[in-house]
């Protein structure tokens, strides 16, 4: 009964997300009829790594949320208990990762348009 209300609220969890993924798209529109130049190649790249980067946090934010779920339904097993802490932990490390990559694409498209690059 404990597995399937922990089905149940990670489904429902999972639907209040989804709306973050049409969110997370951002519309680009290729040059028709021009030729293809860097910034726009850039341009992009960047709008694919915004939507993975909104991807990966919801992920990240569902592995914490079920995590916690599985954590308040152990009933004092200590091998749930520790089984939990590591889902939580292996989100919260995922969303850093996520967060430092999309610092560090950032800090590469401000330089290369900064420095005249592509810009």
């Amino acid at each position: 009964m404990n597995k399937r209300i922990a089905k149940l609220a990670l489904c429902g969890t999972s639907f209040l997300v989804l709306p973050l993924f049409a969110l997370a798209i951002e519309p680009y529109d290729a040059p028709r009829g021009q030729t293809i130049t860097l910034t726009s190649i850039m341009n992009a790249i960047v709008a694919i790594a915004n939507f993975m980067i909104y991807v990966g946090v919801a992920v990240a934010v569902i592995f914490v949320i079920w995590g916690g779920i599985a954590y308040m339904m152990a009933g004092g097993d200590d091998t749930k208990i520790e089984t939990a802490k590591k889902r939580i932990i292996t989100g919260i490390i995922g969303a850093a990762i996520i967060i430092g990559v999309g610092a560090i694409i950032r800090t590469l498209q401000y330089i290369l348009v900064t420095s005249g690059t592509l810009g």
